[in-house]
């Protein structure tokens, strides 16, 4: 129901929080607070503590220490009105938040991240950094065994670059293309996800889900709500 959006500060993040908090307040969903980072120019375990106040928890105890003239036992609080973080970061940027998450007490509260937020490769001692984090892919990135797996790893420097899942998808939507149009309740199995065709022509996608784990993407199952 809650949620703090942490988003890159660029013309990209920008779109990517304008999209989410648009689409997640039409299901009644409550925007917490959003911030903008830039780890160039500012270091992100500060932004973190603004942004989960632990600022305000540290001169609590100060103001409370002078009015009482004592040495206070202390461990800082975060903010506890939100109930997940939505992260828009690319994977050198999420390896450095997800840890500083954790120092900062927040490790147990679930991250959902853009696509961006997986380079594509298989690299689990870089990607521990990244468990938990929940994200969207294509079911293309997910097939990292198996018998495509050398094809695969030849293509783009083994990222399993979305824009060839892409391209075998148009192309193989092809014949296709009339059924689907027909009948809008009709989904086609693709690379890239889970594709039907709207009313207005346009194509849906339903993609793959994914959630590191020991520093590697594996398919993630949303919990049945009774």
């Amino acid at each position: 129901q809650r949620a703090i959006v942490i988003v890159q500060d660029s013309a990209w993040g920008t779109r990517i929080e304008n999209a989410f908090t648009a689409r997640f307040k039409q299901g009644n969903g409550q925007i917490t607070d959003v911030v903008h980072f830039n780890p160039a120019t500012e270091d992100s375990s500060a932004m973190l503590t603004r942004l989960l106040k632990i600022d305000e928890s540290e001169q609590r105890k100060t103001a409370l220490q002078t009015r009482l003239g004592i040495t206070l036992n202390f461990e800082p609080g975060r903010r506890d009105d939100f109930d997940f973080i939505f992260l828009a970061a690319s994977p050198q940027e999420g390896r450095e938040i997800k840890p500083l998450l954790r120092f900062h007490n927040a490790g147990d509260v679930p991250v959902y991240a853009m696509g961006r937020i997986y380079s594509g490769k298989v690299e689990p001692t870089s990607d521990q950094d990244l468990n938990g984090i929940v994200f969207p892919v294509t079911p293309w990135q997910l097939q990292t065994t198996g018998a495509g797996t050398k094809a695969l790893e030849s293509i783009h420097a083994g990222s399993f670059g979305n824009l060839y899942a892409l391209g075998q998808d148009a192309w193989n939507l092809l014949p296709w293309l009339p059924l689907l149009q027909k009948d809008t309740d009709l989904w086609y199995p693709g690379h890239v996800g889970q594709l039907r065709m709207q009313a207005d022509g346009h194509l849906e996608r339903q993609p793959a889900w994914a959630q590191f784990s020991e520093g590697r993407a594996v398919a993630h199952q949303w919990p049945v709500i009774r």
